[in-house]
C-alpha cells in the first residue's frame, strides 16, 4: 500500500465500511472529507442501522437508539452545516409529561407534538402507584419503575387528562 503525501492516507483501492448506521456513515463522511475513496456495505435497503422511522396510524414513530438532548449540540458539530437544517420544537421537559400509549392518545396530543414525534416504546398502562419514593407503573407486562425511563421522580406532573 502506498501513502498519499498530502494526508498520509492509503491511495490503493477504496476503504470498505460495513454498516450504514451512525458510526459507519460518520466514518465514511470523515474519510471522504480527507479524499479517501469509500464503499459502505449495508444489508438493508436503508441507512441508519438500528435507528429508523416507520409510520403508524398516520404518525412517524422513531425506533432504535435515542438521542439525549444534552449531547445533541455536540453531535451536530460532527457534520458542518447540519445545524442549519434542524428545526427544533420544544414540547415539554422530560419530567413534565408522563404519557403512555393508549388508543386515541396520539391523536389527542397531536397539537402538542412536533412534526416527527419520537416514541421510544409502547406499553399498555394498567395503573400508576408509589413505591417508596419512586413513582412506578403497572403494565400488562408487569410492574416497571418509571425512574428507569425518566430518571428519579418524586411525583408525576400530569399535563394531559387521561383518555
Amino acid at each position: 500500500m502506498t501513502a498519499n503525501g498530502k494526508n498520509g492516507l492509503a491511495e490503493r483501492g477504496p476503504v470498505f465500511i460495513v454498516g450504514a448506521g451512525p458510526s459507519g456513515l460518520t466514518a465514511a463522511y470523515r474519510l471522504r472529507a480527507r479524499g479517501v475513496s469509500v464503499v459502505v456495505l449495508e444489508k438493508r435497503d436503508r441507512t441508519g442501522g438500528m435507528i429508523h422511522t416507520h409510520r403508524e396510524q398516520g404518525y412517524l414513530m422513531e425506533e432504535g437508539a435515542t438521542i439525549r438532548a444534552e449531547i445533541l449540540r455536540r453531535m451536530e458539530k460532527l457534520i458542518p452545516g447540519v445545524s442549519d437544517t434542524v428545526d427544533y420544537t420544544r414540547i415539554a421537559r422530560w419530567n413534565e409529561v408522563i404519557v403512555y400509549s393508549r388508543p386515541g392518545l396520539y391523536k389527542e396530543l397531536g397539537q402538542f407534538q412536533a412534526r416527527q414525534a419520537a416514541v421510544t416504546s409502547r406499553i399498555q398502562l394498567a395503573g400508576v402507584f408509589r413505591s417508596s419514593s419512586n413513582m412506578c407503573t403497572a403494565t400488562v407486562a408487569g410492574e416497571r419503575a418509571a425512574a428507569e425511563l425518566l430518571g428519579q421522580l418524586r411525583a408525576p406532573r400530569r399535563r394531559f387528562a387521561a383518555v
